[in-house]
Parts: C-alpha cells; structure tokens; sequence
C-alpha cells in the first residue's frame, strides 16, 4: 500500500476538498481561450483578463456543493 494513502486531504475531516474536472475543455470549447499543450496552467499566469472566468469557474463549483 502507497505510503500516504491514508493522509489524502480529501480525507483528513469534514471540511470541503474542492477539486476540478474538465477546465480546459470548458475553456477551449466554450469559452474559446488558446491553451498551449492543453493545460490551463497558462490561465494563472497569463492575461488577466481570464482571472474573472478563472474565479466564475471555481465559484460555481463552490456554489454546487
């Protein structure tokens, strides 16, 4: 067994463990944003003109849970 499987943070109490999935689709696709080698990384340190679709991404998944 894996060394730290036990101490995975999504396990470590009842507090949230927010995660992602499919950033980079849902920016190529529906919010036509170029991402170099698909990976959204670039949108953290790029244009800050992303950071406002960047921070609505992450607000809805906050406001789903």
């Amino acid at each position: 067994m894996s060394k730290y499987r036990t101490a995975l943070p999504q396990l470590a109490g009842d507090g949230l463990f927010l995660t992602d999935g499919g950033i980079e689709t849902e920016f190529i696709f529906n919010h036509r944003i170029d991402l170099p080698l698909f990976a959204c990384i670039s949108l953290f340190f790029g244009e800050a003109e992303h950071l406002p679709i960047l921070r609505k991404y992450y607000e809805d998944y906050y406001k789903s849970s």
